[in-house]
């Protein structure tokens, strides 16, 4: 092997120990945010992270950049990565996205969905109404539209479909308590399955895209309130 060679070997494989140390970070960060534990508005902090995984910034840089991509984090010239922060309109936006693709892979889905599917759908619906912890309820909720969907073979669309989501899990994190106050999502579960076992296409894809679009507006209108609460707290002479 010439000198030239094992140089380009070398940095072959020097990219590639980056790529694996990149998506490694990646999914570590992309973890925290949709957790909840880097809040939206939190700022990244690149040299902090490298020190923490024991890299170069290199990777993290990387890592950083597809969680940009991905619109999970904001890169803001001369301040670095910050957690994205969604106005009420934008996640308006993003469930109305989520919406039309969801219904449109249910409907694709709902042909392969066998007995089995159904009864493992039911089993997590009636558990939700059970579980009082955040976090379990939001791991039942993913199930639920990860098995709804499972049948459809369209892999780009299932792609782009776990990527909304998981942009979404922070806020349901925030918000389940208001979103489920009045048991609006658990009907809307039990609609989406009584349809399913009807095989009604049509149907099945109206009351997914009409769950995530008003799931949408719940947030909004929290966050809308939450506002109008610390404007009038701030401001109480002028009330």
């Amino acid at each position: 092997m010439t000198g030239t060679e094992i140089d380009s070997a070398s940095a072959v494989g020097n990219a590639l120990r980056r790529s694996t140390l990149g998506d490694f970070i990646f999914d570590q960060l992309r973890q925290r945010i949709v957790e909840g534990e880097l809040a939206a508005g939190a700022k990244i902090d690149q040299q902090a992270v490298a020190a923490e995984f024991g890299v170069s910034r290199m990777p993290v840089r990387e890592a950083l950049q597809r969680l940009d991509g991905d619109g999970f984090v904001t890169l803001i010239p001369r301040r670095g990565a910050v957690v994205t922060k969604l106005d009420d309109t934008e996640i308006e936006e993003l469930y109305e996205i989520r919406a039309v693709l969801e219904g449109l892979a249910a409907r694709l889905a709902l042909p392969e969905l066998t007995n089995r599917a159904l009864s493992e759908i039911e089993a997590v619906v009636k558990l939700m109404p059970q579980v009082h912890d955040v976090h379990e309820w939001v791991a039942l909720n993913s199930a639920f539209h990860e098995k709804l969907l499972k049948g459809c073979n369209r892999r780009l669309l299932l792609e782009e479909i776990d990527r909304r989501r998981r942009q979404c899990e922070p806020l349901i994190r925030l918000y389940v308590g208001f979103l489920h106050r009045d048991q609006t999502a658990q009907r809307q579960h039990e609609a989406i399955l009584d349809a399913c076992r009807r095989q009604g296409a049509e149907e099945v894809e109206t009351l997914v895209r009409e769950h995530l679009t008003q799931t949408g507006q719940g947030i909004a209108d929290a966050i809308r309130a939450r506002k109008a609460r610390t404007l009038n707290l701030a401001t109480p002479g002028e009330r």
